[in-house]
């Protein structure tokens, strides 16, 4: 018999994400904030799921976790910017590599405080969790927790997922209302007047006469339609990378 449970949850996730557009769309509050679409949609569904009970998710973390290893395998495959800045590049990148550092021991030192004083048994990596939700959001966190969950981390998607979503209200609350502020102020770089924003910013959807060609042909149709065939690109780098992942277990499983 067909297994339709997954396929379901796939199409709810569409449904939120569309309704989700729509909100952005119309209300004016969710423009201002910034909030992006798929944020909105989680929120959506966790008020419909967990508030309302209206509806339910059955395979909702087995989707995150491989939709978001298909973002990472496509990320790997995207085309070369031109004219970049390598320098400016590199100075965003180590400021990154520096805030993550400095979220991992804030972490760290939390946890090891949390076990030496209410909580002894608590899993050493809580504090590494933490900052992969702050940093990297709820996809991540949730991949790494349940990841850590064989080795004892009870509920640790869950967890991962919390995280990631504080950081997200964080960043779109009061990040937002700081960002308001500094350019009301002047002290932004880029961006000197909230009005000369364009109305597609704050909307998410694109005139039709400001609308631009995305992405190439690559293949023939006759033969492979494109998109199958990036998608295929994809699945291959998953593939290679559960492998890989596969092959580092045993090595440490005989060690």
């Amino acid at each position: 018999m067909v297994e339709w449970s997954p396929l379901f949850d796939f199409l709810l996730l569409s449904l939120l994400l569309l309704l989700a557009t729509f909100l952005r769309l119309r209300i004016r509050l969710l423009q201002r904030l910034l909030l992006p679409n798929a944020l909105i949609a989680g929120f959506s569904g966790f008020l419909l799921a967990q508030v309302l009970g209206i509806v339910s998710f059955h395979y909702l973390e087995d989707l995150i976790y491989h939709l978001l290893n298909f973002t990472f395998a496509a990320l790997a495959l995207g085309m070369r910017g031109k004219g970049r800045s390598y320098g400016q590049a590199a100075s965003t990148g180590i400021l990154m590599s520096f805030v993550f550092s400095l979220q991992l021991l804030v972490g760290f030192v939390l946890t090891f405080f949390l076990i030496d004083t209410l909580y002894p048994d608590l899993f050493p990596n809580f504090g590494s969790l933490m900052a992969i939700g702050y940093a990297s959001g709820p996809g991540q966190a949730f991949s790494f927790g349940s990841s850590w969950e064989k080795e004892g981390f009870l509920h640790g998607g869950e967890v991962g997922l919390i995280f990631g979503a504080v950081g997200f209200l964080w960043a779109y609350g009061v990040g937002t209302i700081w960002l308001n502020l500094g350019v009301r102020r002047g002290k932004a770089t880029l961006l000197k007047d909230l009005r000369r924003v364009p109305e597609e910013v704050w909307t998410g959807i694109i005139p039709k006469h400001r609308r631009k060609a995305f992405g190439e042909t690559v293949s023939s149709s006759e033969a492979v339609d494109t998109l199958s065939l990036q998608v295929a690109l994809c699945g291959l780098v998953y593939a290679l990378a559960y492998l890989v992942g596969k092959f580092l277990s045993l090595g440490s499983e005989t060690a």
